[in-house]
């Protein structure tokens, strides 16, 4: 065998190598694929679950979207209730003065 066949054969040789070690390095990532969407389709149950059940909370007809069904935002129909103004500012200001009676008891105590 001359010299340039032998090096062909080991070139050739070495690129089978390469390209089984490539498949199963491509088989490997198949694998962990499909293992990661079948648990994103397992993660998919509560949410599913918590919008059938807030759905017909609301009254709505529950309809959730297929798993493979496009994207689309839900239209938010529900009504908010305003949140009365005095009773809001009323919270803000108890808070405000338990945080400013905490600190000065606060200093009051590091002072004795």
């Amino acid at each position: 065998m001359l010299p340039g066949e032998s090096l062909s054969l080991l070139r050739s040789r070495h690129d089978t190598n390469i390209q089984t070690l490539m498949m199963e390095v491509r088989n490997k990532q198949l694998e962990e694929a499909q293992k990661t969407k079948e648990s994103l389709e397992e993660n998919r149950k509560a949410p599913v679950h918590r919008l059938e059940y807030y759905q017909q909370l609301v009254g709505e007809e529950v309809s959730v979207p297929d798993k493979d069904a496009e994207f689309t935002l839900l239209v938010n129909d529900i009504p908010l209730k305003p949140i009365c103004s005095l009773t809001y500012n009323v919270f803000c200001i108890a808070c405000n003065l338990l945080f400013f009676v905490k600190i000065i008891i606060t200093s009051i105590t590091l002072i004795y």
